[in-house]
């Protein structure tokens, strides 16, 4: 049989951490049993093969049952806002897996291996991404996770537009923290967000005409960046009522961390370094 998949694209990288070691050890042992499944090559579909590819997919199912069991626990200990829409989005899940372990004896071995991929995948993982590291932003202290939304010399690329924009966006940011009355803190929130996603669009309009200007190698890829940080920055807009108000802070320093800090730091003073280097 001609391998369409390959296993080892099944990788656990840190960034998928929820700094809780219980709850990232077993999404680790999680992905090591899905490649340990698409690792099973076989020819003319081996019956004995078949039998250890569908005990592993069993094993696979239970694992994630307990794992949901778990880190619902965990989540009740940190008293995380959405448990009851985390819970629903598991039950979800296991609809899912459950459909395919009993559905195992109507397949041949490549529609199995298909189907676990795909759940991995465009299930899983993306569940991992974006609902699990919700729960590790939750549950980190607001005054660690805001530490780093300040603006430092480290940020300072050399160049001047950008370094005086830069920080205008920690200017914004820090209003975003400042403590106000709990009946006028999503106003405040929301109100410096909207001008946070105002003012980076024109700064990054801006920056792309100076990358251009002086013909920057990777303007495509720095480009791709600020589209992705744009993105995030409305996507949070729209939670804002809907998500508990101090997740959504913390989503907000987060989001700072994460992309305008980690932009700044590698993306920005490269453009910085190349410009040094043409002139």
């Amino acid at each position: 049989m001609k391998r369409k998949i390959d296993p080892d694209s099944l990788v656990w990288k840190s960034e998928y951490n929820i700094q809780n070691y219980k709850v990232d050890l077993e999404h680790q042992s999680l992905f090591s049993l899905a490649k340990k499944a698409l690792l099973i090559r076989t020819m003319d579909n081996d019956k004995n093969e078949i039998i250890e590819l569908k005990s592993i997919l069993r094993s696979l199912s239970e694992y994630v049952k307990v794992h949901f069991k778990n880190e619902e626990q965990y989540m009740e200990t940190i008293n995380y806002p959405e448990i009851i829409r985390h819970k629903k989005l598991h039950s979800a899940l296991l609809k899912i897996l459950d459909t395919l372990v009993h559905s195992l004896n109507d397949l041949t071995i490549d529609e199995i291996e298909e189907k676990l991929y795909e759940f991995f995948w465009n299930y899983f993982l993306t569940h991992i991404i974006d609902e699990d590291m919700i729960i590790g932003t939750w549950s980190r202290p607001l005054n660690i996770i805001r530490h780093n939304g300040k603006w430092n010399d480290n940020f300072i690329t050399g160049i001047p537009f950008i370094d005086k924009q830069n920080k205008k966006i920690f200017k914004i940011l820090d209003e975003a923290f400042e403590e106000v009355a709990e009946d006028e803190r999503d106003e405040k929130i929301k109100k410096v967000l909207t001008h946070l996603y105002s003012f980076m669009k024109e700064h990054f309009k801006k920056e792309e005409e100076f990358m251009q200007e002086i013909n920057y190698s990777e303007m495509k890829e720095h480009k791709q960046i600020h589209q992705n940080i744009i993105q995030s920055c409305n996507e949070l807009l729209k939670e804002i009522n809907q998500t508990n108000s101090e997740l959504f802070e913390k989503k907000l320093a987060q989001l700072i961390d994460e992309h305008i800090v980690n932009h700044m730091l590698v993306e920005d003073k490269k453009v910085a370094i190349f410009q040094k280097r043409e002139e």
